[in-house]
């Protein structure tokens, strides 16, 4: 009985050094990042953000969503499965926003989605709401810094407060603000309707702008490569506007090609050319002629005394559009956790099990 229960010791004690063995390695590997798919692992997407944990990935399924707000308070992915048919619609209630000049209680729709974490990635969406507007004060709001925008068909129009977004490959209905504090953003083969820059270091190439134009109140930024057609007016500089470079670009039917409005004193607002060896911009409404054929007006094109494209472009130049990138749904990872208490079960099992065998045997 004695060797009996001195193998049964011995046992134990390989037991628990095994058990401890399982536990001990998954600890730092539950912090890795995660797959939560809606609606396989949670019904709506607020569920699942409210579930996920820093650096996780939300990828939602093609289908309708119905979500009251959204707020994205950690930095994590949310992914959709298809932009044309992974949709969200997002109703957010009316609340008091303060009072009018005759000191009358002013209500409005809460924002439909906050980004407030930095370097959050949202792509795959069509995104409606009832609060949608002319412009993007019912819209998605992005409070953090660094975030990825891309491949979305967004019908709320959408703000930047912080800097270092990159704003890719996206269809914008309403306008897409550039706040005081935003900079270093790169704006870049989106559909957009209206384009307004206060912020600085903003990079505006390869989009199609139609509607309202863009709008430029802040310096050192540039728009290159654009189709900038059909707005009410194709460009504006204001207010602060200095040392902004505008090139490369199609201006098109625009009712008013270029204006500059309530302009300081002193303030250069920029640079319509980028000298003789890469020109200006096309005017569609440009009548001069090209004695020499190199592609360039001989007359510079006038905006106003201080403002003039000195080499415009005699045709529209070819805008490089790449192609849209398809989401893929990254592999989800294993399991660790789970797999983890499955082993130490499993090992409690057979342990428990041994203990009553050598205990048959003792007797």
């Amino acid at each position: 009985m004695g060797i009996s229960m001195s193998k049964s010791g011995v046992l134990l004690f390989i037991l628990i050094f095994l058990t401890t063995s399982c536990l001990i390695p998954s600890l730092p590997v539950q912090a890795e990042p995660r797959t939560l798919i809606v609606p396989d692992y949670y019904p709506t997407i607020t569920s699942a953000i409210g579930n996920a944990k820093e650096g996780d990935t939300i990828y939602v399924k093609k289908g309708t969503y119905n979500e009251t707000t959204l707020e994205i308070n950690k930095t994590l992915s949310l992914i959709g499965e298809d932009r044309s048919n992974t949709i969200i619609n997002i109703y957010p209630p009316i609340g008091f926003a303060g009072l009018s000049w005759w000191l009358e209680p002013v209500y409005s729709y809460d924002r439909p989605l906050k980004i407030k974490a930095n370097n959050v990635r949202l792509s795959g969406f069509t995104i409606t709401s009832n609060s949608s507007g002319s412009n993007s004060s019912g819209g998605i709001r992005v409070y953090g810094e660094g975030s990825q925008i891309t491949d979305n068909f967004i019908k709320t129009g959408l703000a930047l407060d912080k800097p270092g977004h990159n704003i890719t490959r996206n269809i914008i209905r309403g306008g897409l603000e550039c706040g005081g504090d935003a900079s270093d953003i790169v704006i870049f083969n989106n559909n957009l309707e209206r384009v307004w820059i206060i912020g600085s270091g903003i990079t505006i190439q390869g989009n199609t702008v139609s509607d309202r134009g863009i709008g430029i109140g802040g310096y050192g930024n540039t728009v290159l490569e654009n189709d900038i057609e059909n707005c009410s007016m194709g460009i504006g500089l204001w207010g602060n506007a200095s040392n902004n470079m505008v090139y490369h670009n199609n201006f098109v039917n625009n009712t008013i090609q270029a204006g500059l409005q309530q302009r300081r004193l002193n303030l250069t607002v920029g640079e319509w050319d980028d000298g003789p060896d890469f020109g200006g911009n096309f005017w569609s409404d440009y009548n001069g002629t090209d004695a020499d054929g190199d592609g360039f007006g001989d007359t510079p094109y006038v905006i106003d005394d201080d403002n003039k494209d000195n080499y415009p472009l005699m045709e529209p130049i070819d805008i490089p559009v790449p192609p849209l990138e398809k989401q893929e749904l990254e592999p989800e990872p294993f399991p660790v956790v789970p797999v983890a208490a499955a082993s130490v079960a499993t090992v409690a099992v057979v342990a428990v099990g041994l203990l009553v065998y050598f205990r048959k045997r003792s007797h």
